[in-house]
């Protein structure tokens, strides 16, 4: 399973104790972050779990894309010149999903092993985020 995260998991890490956080507290940047960090912490610990099933995470560049569309953003996501086409992307997650020659639980930028934040690539915090969601949705491994 390929999983999208974002070099952006360096802004934020996900609080397993809180998962919906503090409205008056909420700013998307480090939500985003700590979004991201709970793709790669999901990548990591599923490879723990299911070492059967290939698990990794990447990061597919800063896509040219409707993210941000409606706002301020949406000309940066048009025109940036050095925006990552979709196509580019998609290959590279295809590549992910179809090679046999990516490291279980991994986290990759382009074709290789990235490193992460410590927060990361830390696994008790893979296994209490995982504890976490299985209460929140109830649904157990």
């Amino acid at each position: 399973m390929v999983n999208t995260a974002s070099r952006a998991h360096m802004r934020a890490a996900p609080d397993p104790g809180d998962l919906v956080g503090d409205p008056a507290r909420y700013r998307a940047f480090p939500a985003y972050g700590a979004a991201k960090t709970a793709n790669i912490l999901f990548a990591a610990e599923a490879a723990r779990r299911w070492p059967e099933i290939t698990s990794v995470s990447f990061h597919p560049g800063v896509v040219r894309s409707n993210f941000g569309a409606g706002k301020a953003t949406r000309f940066f996501y048009k025109y940036a010149p050095f925006l990552v086409t979709p196509e580019k992307a998609g290959a590279l997650l295809v590549w992910l999903a179809t090679t046999g020659d990516v490291r279980n639980g991994a986290y990759y930028v382009g074709h290789e092993v990235a490193k992460t934040a410590p927060y990361a690539s830390d696994p008790a915090a893979a296994a209490a985020l995982w504890a976490a969601s299985e209460e929140a949705t109830g649904v157990r491994e």
